[in-house]
């Protein structure tokens, strides 16, 4: 049985050396290959997430060119008396009033060329509300009047960040409150603004100035029809185009400065986002985030303002395990694969090895009945049969009746058998010696 069990395991480890091997050799190529590629559809999801964003504010600076004509419309017909005796400013905060919810933007205002409000969204401006106040200049704001004074009439966008006394004249610093993970909150907003100058018989009259926040937008807003462009909030449009109809733990990150401001990972259908709130290094271009004894992987891009100063980020962010998943499945198939082997290889070894301990088993026995005087059985690893007092084969096989001796006495043993079967050959040969020398000793 001992050998048996040898051969089993001689079975076994010859059968998963070669696959232990194989992966030695292969898996740390392919795993770096697979880590490679899923780094690199991370990025190309990365650049088209940031292609998404450019496109989002291309859309909002159409809008805000749109909004510029309708305004400069608006102050031709006050001027012809087509307004109704309506006051302009009323007029000029209800038109704004009606394309804040058209296109699902958050503040909108009407400054003239020197950079006072003349007239907002959701209330009426204080009589020394500016733009370029010395302590905060808008840098957008700035721009289009510059552009106004040179009688150019595009409209531009770029990302800001909004202070929280800004928030607060819009009625939007509640909402844009972002508590930390630390127990702090972050009181300021970060917003994709566009600007266009506003020109009144062709004199620039001042600039039209329009906001959508970034910060904790991860649901929907309320659907006007001919706005789609800029009714789905930015981390959700990304993942309505890169990830239809997939529900896993993938999504848009967008951070302000060094804190993650708006998430759309989700706790489930209806939980709140994950990672929101979170530290992140704004000098890492790839991080790793713990959330619900999960590790996310996330990759960033810088968010830009319109002086070029970077003021937050776009990420998209996955399972690690989209990074090391792919390697970890071939592991473990491998691994799969070798126990497979292991055990086909036992079994093998195990049937081979029974089969050997069953011939030699045989031959012990024939041994040991030839101890005992037992000299009329031919001794053979097949079946055993018996012989006649003459010494001729009693059974069908006669394959070792064949075997003689060669002139100096010695067994002529077939060299087309295996060692069990010679050795058989050679017991039988000295078998068949002792009986015959019994035999004469016998008739003497």
């Amino acid at each position: 049985m001992r050998l048996q069990i040898k051969t089993a395991l001689l079975g076994a480890a010859a059968s998963v050396i070669p696959v232990a091997i194989s992966s030695l050799i292969l898996l740390p190529p392919l795993s770096a290959e697979w880590r490679e590629n899923a780094g690199r559809r991370r990025q190309e999801n990365l650049r088209a997430a940031g292609s998404i964003l450019e496109k989002r504010l291309g859309d909002l600076k159409s809008a805000t060119q749109l909004l510029a004509e309708e305004v400069s419309f608006a102050a031709l017909s006050e001027g012809a008396g087509g307004s109704g005796g309506a006051p302009a400013r009323v007029r000029l905060q209800d038109i704004l009033a009606h394309a804040r919810d058209d296109y699902a933007l958050d503040f909108l205002l009407i400054a003239d060329p020197k950079g006072r409000v003349t007239a907002r969204s959701n209330d009426t401006p204080g009589a020394s509300e500016y733009l370029l106040q010395p302590e905060r200049v808008n840098a957008l704001a700035e721009i289009a009047i510059a552009n106004g004074s040179r009688r150019q009439g595009a409209a531009i966008a770029a990302a800001a960040v909004e202070a929280d006394d800004f928030l607060r004249r819009m009625w939007l610093d509640k909402i844009a409150a972002v508590k930390m993970a630390d127990g702090g909150a972050v009181r300021e907003a970060l917003m994709l603004e566009a600007a266009a100058p506003v020109f009144v018989s062709g004199r620039f009259a001042g600039i039209v100035l329009v906001g959508q926040m970034l910060n904790n937008y991860h649901a929907g807003r309320a659907s006007q029809p001919g706005a789609a462009a800029l009714q789905t909030p930015l981390i959700v449009e990304i993942r309505q185009t890169l990830r239809p109809g997939v529900d896993d733990d993938w999504g848009a990150l967008v951070a302000l400065r060094e804190t993650v401001v708006t998430s759309g990972l989700r706790n489930g259908p209806g939980g709140e986002p994950l990672l929101k709130g979170s530290r992140h290094d704004s000098n890492s271009f790839e991080e790793s985030f713990k959330a619900e004894d999960r590790i996310y992987s996330v990759a960033w891009q810088p968010i830009k303002s319109a002086r070029g100063d970077k003021i937050g980020a776009l990420g998209v962010c996955g399972p690690a395990e989209e990074l090391i998943g792919p390697a970890r499945t071939a592991r473990n198939s491998l691994m799969a694969i070798a126990i497979g082997a292991f055990a086909a290889g036992g079994l093998l070894g195990l049937f081979f090895g029974g089969a050997i301990s069953s011939r030699i088993n045989r031959l012990i026995g024939a041994v040991n009945r030839m101890g005992l005087g037992e000299l009329s059985v031919s001794i053979t690893d097949r079946a055993p049969r018996s012989r006649s007092n003459n010494g001729q084969a009693a059974g069908s096989d006669a394959r070792l009746d064949g075997a003689g001796f060669d002139e100096s006495g010695k067994a002529i043993v077939s060299s087309e058998h295996d060692e069990i079967e010679r050795l058989a050959e050679q017991l039988d040969f000295m078998r068949e010696s002792f009986r015959q020398a019994i035999e004469r000793i016998r008739k003497r």
